[in-house]
């Protein structure tokens, strides 16, 4: 809020916004006077991540000028301005505003037929570099089909880079219960996808300005999904991964968290790969477990006498069952296994290679906060841990919105300078609390406890202009609340 009262006056302020402590205070202290605060609500901010650069808006549509700002928090200042965006982006008016940081405004216009997808982002000021963007915009077109999802149908989305907003849609036509993240409840999107057998869909969700997800479901008729996030946010964005074992049209379904989206574009990158001859259902196990996967051949199936499959080190086939083409492999997965794994499968038509077909997540060990400061770090992918039996020495993060007292689990994460590290916490059968220290004998700089019970956590911290490390703890609100958990962490530039 400004600073605008001045001792001497009365002034009843409403809906202002004031960020306070925890504390329990009536006042603010102002630069001049005070400040009575007569009631305060709670509010989830969606804040926008800031590292060492921001660029805003981010999303440039195709055929368009847009007013963008861009920023470099730590760049040198200086006179002559120049900004590169790559080939089909023109960028005029260079205007210099602030001080204390390089801050430019200027009209950003993406030619008609320009590729879409991520720009690398390049501000140069006095000729020396001040930041470089790895993919710090995109240029979008329009998404052909918007709508209700009857109303998609009609339209053929080619690969590519596409906005929309979810303006006047309704939410509820889909279910997404099943995904780790649960059902958000707002306004979703369909974008039918047509995939060929063996062929795989990568989608990216990009958004500014309020929470989402993506989940694959097969038709307007049937709502439940089949496929969710690979790292599903209260964030702004999402990825999604999704092989099809025969050729078929699936939805994409961009689902937004209850906070009205209104008229605010998001953006979605789709893209299909060429078909693969073998395909893994699921794509992932747990170390130290045991399983069953699906293993499908495309084109050529299983043949009885000659059927075979292998995953390499760590995975261990024990049984495998043929149903037309199609196998069942039950495995199991040694305690220490993590990464990727090839297949090499024996169908009709011989043997067949798979690079990377399963992936392993990885046990996390149980240190102490002190033990984690020696420990190897972790970084982008999911893990699986559990904090029975953990420890419990930890206490209080102010950020927190209550005493944490169950058993805990750190782990480390280094960051380089403007780096963001997401984490999030699904799959607990118990009340988490997850919180970031940057020093074991510190307090929180970051919490998540959205609500006592088995509910999801997520938070978001942005590293400072030096590399640090990090220890990200996996805790219990109450003494008994402990057990497994999912840890999903992604590092992002």
């Amino acid at each position: 809020m400004s600073d605008v009262l001045r001792a001497g006056n009365t002034e009843l302020v409403e809906d202002a916004f004031l960020v306070l402590g925890r504390r329990k205070t009536t006042w603010a202290q102002l630069t001049e006077g005070r400040l009575q605060v007569r009631a305060t609500t709670y509010q989830w901010l969606y804040l926008r991540r800031v590292g060492a650069y921001d660029i805003e808006p981010r999303l440039w549509p195709v055929g368009e000028t847009t007013k963008v700002t861009f920023t470099a928090w730590d760049g040198p200042t200086g006179d002559a301005v120049e900004i590169d965006a790559g080939p089909g982006v023109t960028i005029t008016n260079p205007r210099a505003i602030g001080r204390g940081a390089v801050r430019v405004v200027a009209d950003v216009r993406v030619a008609a037929g320009a590729a879409t997808g991520p720009r690398d982002v390049r501000i140069a000021v006095d000729g020396v570099d001040a930041a470089s963007a790895r993919g710090g915009a995109w240029v979008v077109d329009s998404l052909p089909a918007a709508g209700d999802c009857e109303s998609a149908l009609d339209e053929e989305v080619a690969d590519g880079a596409w906005f929309a907003t979810l303006d006047g849609l309704v939410s509820g036509a889909f279910d997404a219960s099943s995904c780790d993240i649960g059902d958000p409840g707002g306004p979703e999107q369909a974008i039918p996808v047509e995939l060929a057998a063996g062929q795989t869909l990568t989608a990216r969700l990009i958004t500014d300005a309020f929470g989402a997800t993506m989940y694959i479901a097969r038709g307007c008729g049937e709502p439940a999904a089949t496929a969710c996030s690979d790292f599903p946010t209260f964030s702004f964005g999402a990825d999604l991964s999704y092989t099809a074992t025969t050729a078929e049209t699936v939805l994409l379904v961009v689902d937004s968290f209850p906070a009205e989206p209104g008229r605010a574009r998001y953006a979605v990158d789709i893209r299909r790969s060429e078909p693969v001859e073998i395909v893994v259902s699921p794509d992932w196990v747990a170390a130290g477990t045991s399983a069953t996967v699906v293993v499908t051949g495309i084109g050529d199936g299983f043949v009885e006498e000659t059927a075979a499959v292998a995953f390499g080190d760590g995975v261990e086939v024990r049984s495998l069952v043929l149903d037309d083409d199609t196998a069942l492999v039950g495995i199991e997965v040694a305690d220490d296994a993590g990464g990727t794994r090839s297949i090499t499968a024996t169908l009709g038509g011989g043997e067949v290679v798979r690079q990377g077909a399963l992936s392993i997540r990885s046990r996390l060990p149980q240190p102490t906060c002190q033990a984690a400061t020696q420990a190897e770090p972790i970084g982008t992918g999911i893990y699986v841990g559990s904090s029975a039996s953990g420890n419990s020495d930890l206490r209080v993060p102010d950020l927190c919105p209550d005493a944490t007292v169950g058993e805990e689990v750190v782990h480390r994460v280094d960051l380089q300078p403007g780096q963001t590290l997401q984490a999030l916490v699904t799959g607990v059968a118990f009340d988490a609390v997850l919180y970031l220290l940057t020093d074991c004998d510190e307090q929180a700089v970051a919490c998540s406890d959205f609500g006592r019970g088995p509910v999801t956590e997520f938070l978001e911290w942005t590293a400072p202009s030096e590399a640090i490390s990090v220890y990200l703890v996996v805790d219990g609100l109450d003494e008994f609340d402990q057990g497994d958990y999912t840890l999903h962490v992604r590092v992002l530039e």
